[in-house]
């Protein structure tokens, strides 16, 4: 019973931050959150994996769409690298922040060899370090019927 309580009072809180979230973006942060966006696509499609590994905080969780999980910049970079040559297109759909936290989703495109996968992303940012950083990055990939 105390699990149950202890699981709705987090739901509520997160529910507020939320809402309190959305209501104190700016378009500074806003500016900024595209700019880790922007560099990691610049870096990714680029070949530079050092420079994407380092717009992740050093505890961050990578989900990609293959349904593994990579903890840490060590394990993400392992990850990242299979998948290193492929070309990515993405596009914000969604924003929100706080103080300290920021949120975007969006749609992507991963081509490689000719195929192209499509697929949506979840990016969760910390402010850290004098910067926004991720912490929590996970894909999903659209099936497509033959």
């Amino acid at each position: 019973m105390r699990f149950r309580v202890a699981l709705i009072s987090v739901h509520a809180l997160l529910c507020l931050a939320a809402i309190q979230a959305t209501a104190q973006c700016g378009p500074q942060m806003e500016k900024q959150i595209a700019g880790v966006r922007d560099s990691w696509v610049k870096s990714w499609n680029g070949g530079q994996l050092g420079n994407v590994v380092s717009l992740y905080y050093k505890y961050a969780d990578l989900l990609p769409a293959d349904g593994s999980r990579a903890h840490g910049q060590d394990e993400i970079r392992a990850t990242l690298q299979k998948q290193m040559g492929s070309k990515v297109e993405v596009h914000s759909l969604a924003f929100a922040c706080s103080d300290a936290f920021a949120y975007e989703n969006g749609t992507y495109t991963q081509t490689d060899n000719g195929q192209s996968v499509e697929g949506n992303y979840l990016v969760v940012l910390v402010w850290k370090q004098g910067k926004w950083l991720i912490v929590q990055h996970s894909s999903t990939a659209k099936r497509h019927s033959e």
